[in-house]
């Protein structure tokens, strides 16, 4: 239970990168992966350790309101289920770090160090935002497209007309 310990030892804000007694001596063994939290807490404090807990929240409310405006039940489901394995991974990692849930090794996505965690985080994070860029008919990005060429086009036959003839 030395993470406990770890996560206290950071205080507000934290012992400083690289300075924390239970990450540097070796107590906490997968600090890169498993541990990942227990070591922003100890090292940077409890401010970025907050930080990192809402811009989970913001990702996973943001990837349900996603699931909530998609055009087609499959896209909401593939939301819905992404944001749900943002919420698992988080809950898990930050609870087994805390002492709450067994150790398990779930990563923490985004920070925790390791290829093939990075790589299905971000394909699932690039799901998401194709999902959100694909929220409206083709039929209104066409009309914003014809519109927004015509706005231009209006503008640059006033400019011309404003400039007069070139000696």
């Amino acid at each position: 239970m030395l993470f406990n310990l770890a996560i206290g030892a950071g205080e507000f804000l934290g012992m400083g990168i690289l300075k924390g007694n239970q990450t540097q001596l070796g107590f906490l063994y997968p600090k890169t992966t498993d541990f990942i939290f227990a070591v922003i807490g100890e090292e940077m404090g409890f401010i970025i350790a907050a930080t990192v807990i809402i811009t989970y929240v913001v990702l996973i409310t943001r990837s349900i309101f996603i699931a909530k405006t998609a055009k087609n039940n499959l896209g909401s489901y593939i939301a819905i289920g992404i944001a749900g394995i943002f919420l698992f991974h988080m809950a898990e990692n930050i609870g087994m770090v805390m002492g709450l849930l067994p150790i398990t090794g779930v990563p923490l996505l985004f920070v925790s160090y390791g290829g093939s965690s990075i790589i299905s985080s971000l394909v699932m994070f690039s799901l998401i935002n194709g999902m959100y860029n694909m929220r409206h008919d083709e039929g209104e990005y066409e009309n914003d497209r014809k519109a927004k060429n015509a706005h231009i086009l209006l503008q640059s036959c006033l400019c011309k007309e404003n400039l007069g003839p070139r000696v």
